[in-house]
């Protein structure tokens, strides 16, 4: 029956992992209906009561009983986005040796403390391995089955223990075998668990990101700016705000076509994602740099930061005419009950728009919103 059910499981997970293995592109579903089928066929070929040649039957039973830790390796590196290794090649040639080892001391010199115990050890080693594989992981949204799947391979170890101690003293292991095909079908479902984490994060983050920059969108403002400003806060640190605008963004798209308003939006946003890892596009040609925990000193080397990667962007039009782009960019910082998203906002958007007029009334821009290389160091210097 456990038999049966490892073969069935085996089955399973094929079709279930189909459209898994053709979207992360990795092949770790076949090596992990390999461990589970040669799982089956093993406890197959042991539960034969009558055979030709019995000999052959157990070691044969033993050898695939034992190869599940080599197999699941080597899928499980691949579902944990861990980099192959040989380590599963290792745990196979183990296999290989401690079933010679258990037929010496079965047939040969026969010694039931020795075959055992050192086939016991031999296991909780192998399978101690896939522990830590898996512990290794540092993707963090699959973590969760991560950690269950250490704790299964854990309760796999601790129930063989108890196994041997009770075969050793009550000639019975029944209850103890049911209890491994519930440990090791349960490890079966761990990696369709993550894939179902990678793709709940992979949907949150699509619902938080603007599609044409990749930044974080208003609902990610509300969700992530707000729980970073009030851990700033409780710290008692100080935190500060950038709201960027394109200058005369309208006339890019209306004299150079949209294609060209939206490179210039996707080039900003790469900046600002080099820089601020809290960055979003509010809308239109508005973004804004969320920089918690910062003062007004940290707050300026990024505005300077931002203004002269800006400033060495080459960008042409689409007749093949360099030009840079220039933004205005209001820069607030404020501490204490008063620092709440709404207000940084508020405050960085007014100083923003006072920037525009000062801008306006030094008449830095014309009434272009693009400038040709030549003109790239008075806008540098007029920016500062």
């Amino acid at each position: 029956m456990q038999a049966a059910l490892l073969i069935l499981l085996s089955g399973v997970i094929l079709l279930a992992f189909r459209d898994y293995r053709r979207q992360r592109g990795d092949r770790s579903a076949p090596w992990l209906v390999a461990a589970y089928l040669t799982n089956g066929v093993a406890l197959a070929l042991l539960a034969l009561e009558q055979t030709p040649h019995p000999r052959l039957t157990i070691v044969l039973g033993n050898v695939l009983l034992l190869a599940f830790p080599g197999l699941a390796c080597r899928a499980l590196s691949e579902a944990t986005g861990q980099p192959r290794s040989r380590a599963w090649i290792t745990l196979l040639a183990l296999d290989v040796v401690t079933v010679a080892a258990f037929s010496f001391f079965t047939f040969v010199h026969p010694s039931w403390m020795l075959r055992s115990w050192a086939a016991g050890i031999v296991t909780a080693a192998m399978y101690g391995w896939l522990i830590l594989l898996v512990l290794r992981s540092e993707e963090e949204v699959i973590q969760p089955a991560v950690k269950t799947m250490a704790w299964l391979f854990a309760l796999h170890i601790a129930v063989n223990a108890a196994r041997l101690i009770v075969w050793r003293y009550t000639g019975t292991q029944l209850w103890f075998s049911g209890m491994n095909i519930l440990t090791i079908g349960g490890v079966a479902l761990c990696p369709a668990w993550m894939d179902s984490l990678r793709k709940h994060e992979s949907m949150e983050r699509t619902a938080m990101s603007d599609p044409l920059t990749g930044l974080y969108n208003r609902r990610a403002l509300d969700a992530v700016g707000v729980s970073e400003l009030r851990l700033a806060t409780a710290a008692g640190q100080p935190s500060s705000a950038l709201m960027l605008d394109v200058d005369n963004f309208k006339e890019i798209n209306d004299t150079q076509g949209h294609g060209a308003g939206d490179a210039a939006l996707r080039a900003i946003s790469g900046i600002l994602r080099s820089v601020c890892p809290i960055s979003m596009r509010i809308g239109g040609d508005e973004f804004l740099a969320l920089l918690p925990g910062a003062d007004e000193h940290a707050a300026g080397i990024v505005e300077s930061q931002v203004r002269m990667a800006l400033a060495a962007l080459a960008l042409q039009t689409p007749w093949g005419e360099p030009y840079i782009l220039t933004v205005s960019i209001g820069s607030a910082t404020l501490r204490g009950a008063t620092t709440t998203l709404p207000n940084l906002m508020h405050a960085s958007d007014v100083l923003l728009y006072q920037e525009k007029q000062a801008r306006a009334m030094r008449g830095n821009h014309g009434s272009d919103s693009w400038l040709t290389r030549q003109d790239r160091q008075s806008v540098i210097t007029s920016a500062h």
